[in-house]
């Protein structure tokens, strides 16, 4: 659906569309995830332990993700690249 949706805008990166589906599909899947484990009964604070985890790891890895991040809006904002560019880097 993501894909989709991004394919109606124009000079839109294949790469970010990935990211972008990918970055969906698995806030979905947390979410699923979250509401299967309330329904079953498992303690809020357990799920909570798990963004504390997160968060924890989230901060380890800060720099590695800013570069990450950093890559991807590189990726995002580049030009568009024309079929007469590829001739004339040779």
């Amino acid at each position: 659906m993501v894909e989709r949706l991004c394919g109606t805008v124009r000079n839109m990166d294949h790469t970010l569309v990935l990211f972008l589906a990918n970055a969906a599909r698995y806030a979905m899947l947390a979410f699923a995830i979250v509401a299967v484990l309330t329904t079953f009964g498992v303690a809020a604070s357990f799920i909570a332990a798990f963004g504390v985890i997160g968060l924890a790891v989230g901060l380890a890895l800060q720099g590695t993700l800013s570069h990450f991040t950093a890559g991807i809006m590189l990726d995002a904002c580049r030009a568009p690249s024309l079929p007469s560019d590829a001739s004339s880097s040779l």
